[in-house]
C-alpha cells in the first residue's frame, strides 16, 4: 500500500468519527429545549412539594384539633 492510501485508510474512520460526534443546529436547539423543559418540570415539583408539605402540615393541625 502507498504511503498517501495508507494514511487516508487511517485518517477516513477518524474524519467519520468526528462528523458523528458535532451536533447540528437543530440538535442544539432541541437538546436546549429539552433542557429547559427539565428546568420547568423540576420548579413545578418543587412547587407541588411544597404544596403538599403545606397540606400535610394542615391536616396534621386538623387531627391535632379533633
Amino acid at each position: 500500500m502507498t504511503r498517501s492510501r495508507m494514511l487516508l485508510v487511517l485518517a477516513l474512520p477518524l474524519a467519520l468519527a468526528a462528523g458523528c460526534t458535532t451536533l447540528s443546529a437543530e440538535d442544539r436547539a432541541l437538546l436546549d429545549r429539552a433542557a429547559r423543559l427539565a428546568q420547568e418540570a423540576k420548579n413545578d415539583a418543587s412547587q407541588a412539594s411544597a404544596t403538599a408539605n403545606r397540606a400535610a402540615a394542615s391536616a396534621d393541625a386538623a387531627a391535632q384539633a379533633a
